[in-house]
């Protein structure tokens, strides 16, 4: 017997029993799965983040001796910002801003996931957006070159497929192993190159652009109609996704675009494209389908990862304003930190050693 609440969810979004075509699957999806997982989408981001049969994501210690699987509590704010904006108007650009070795390519691969989900709210996309059933419902994920995005961007990104929910409900295919796909919905992530024609010829859903500013910029280039013009590999891109996204993803009963495009860099130069496109957000205001987030690197990275040292900086001079026994004295406080924070470190990779030579020795 289905509930009145999974009846209005039926007739909401369009849902109708599929063929058990598990594909590998271990359980059979239903439209009372799939509203469930809709429920949590809607009203409990937080639990496709942090459960265990979901992303199982942690926040990272001072003392853990790797940062894998874990969340910086600065992007569990930006994650749970863009879909609560989402909310009030249609967020289609999301633009991430953010210093070297900030954790950005771990965030994308998490809205890559969560914009899978998105499209798998939809008991039936195929039916709901128009396609017929073997045409593939892509997500592309971009960088400087096809081997960094194979290399780099998928590889952050295929763990996440791989949650106890994907098994049991979408595993992905082991047939495909520069790609994600997932036969039973017949959905797939894929790496592109810096060349915008590499978007063409698939139904994209959304994806992402990883270090989108270090892309080529070429004044006069012969890639563009007019000689004049400067070829900006990211704004290509970002224009060829764009553009697929408009042509096949267009919600039916509202009639905005459903699906997002990341890009996310560190800056470079007040012109990159990412800085125009911010411009262009600040400017439209209410109107904008960007969302845009900058942050340094000691704003995304937990306090504990730095030595909570500081040091005068002028930033006009571009030099360090303190006399030799200031500076002597931060050195020294500098050397202690980082002397505490290894012997933790080690000490957690030798009692996780000694565990595993525990459990080895009890299964022999």
């Amino acid at each position: 017997m289905i509930s009145p609440k999974i009846s209005q969810a039926i007739s909401k979004w369009g849902l109708e029993t599929l063929s058990d075509d598990r594909e590998g699957a271990l359980r059979e999806w239903t439209p009372e799965v799939c509203s469930e997982l809709r429920d949590y989408f809607d009203n409990d981001l937080s639990r496709l983040l942090h459960d265990d049969y979901f992303l199982g994501l942690r926040r990272p210690r001072s003392d853990m001796a790797t940062e894998e699987n874990v969340l910086y509590d600065s992007h569990r704010e930006d994650i749970l910002a863009i879909y609560e904006e989402n909310k009030k108007r249609p967020i289609n650009l999301v633009i991430l801003i953010e210093g070297i070795g900030s954790g950005k390519t771990t965030l994308y691969s998490v809205m890559t996931w969560l914009e899978w989900i998105r499209l798998v709210c939809r008991y039936n996309p195929h039916k709901y957006y128009g396609l017929m059933k073997d045409e593939i419902i892509a997500f592309v994920a971009m960088n400087r070159s096809e081997t960094q995005a194979k290399r780099v961007t998928l590889q952050k990104v295929f763990p996440k497929f791989r949650t106890p929910f994907n098994l049991d409900y979408f595993p992905p295919s082991k047939r495909r192993g520069q790609e994600i796909w997932i036969p039973r919905n017949n959905t797939l992530i894929f790496a592109g190159t810096s060349n915008a024609a590499s978007a063409l010829g698939y139904n994209i859903f959304g994806g992402g652009v990883d270090e989108a500013n270090f892309l080529e910029t070429v004044e006069g280039s012969k890639r563009n109609a007019s000689a004049t013009e400067t070829y900006d590999a990211a704004k290509e891109m970002h224009d060829a996704i764009n553009g697929r996204m408009m042509s096949r993803f267009l919600n039916p009963i509202t009639g905005h675009l459903d699906g997002m495009l990341f890009m996310i860099s560190s800056s470079r130069y007040p012109d990159d494209f990412l800085e125009k496109k911010a411009r262009e957000h600040f400017k439209l205001g209410e109107k904008s389908h960007i969302f845009v987030r900058r942050r340094s690197l000691w704003d995304a990275k937990p306090k504990w990862y730095f030595s909570g040292i500081t040091v005068p900086f002028n930033t006009k001079t571009k030099k360090i304003e303190a006399d030799e026994e200031t500076l002597t004295r931060l050195k020294d406080e500098a050397e202690i930190v980082r002397s505490e924070r290894q012997k933790t470190i080690a000490q957690n990779i030798i009692k996780e050693t000694q565990n595993l030579e525990s459990e080895v020795a009890d299964e022999g």
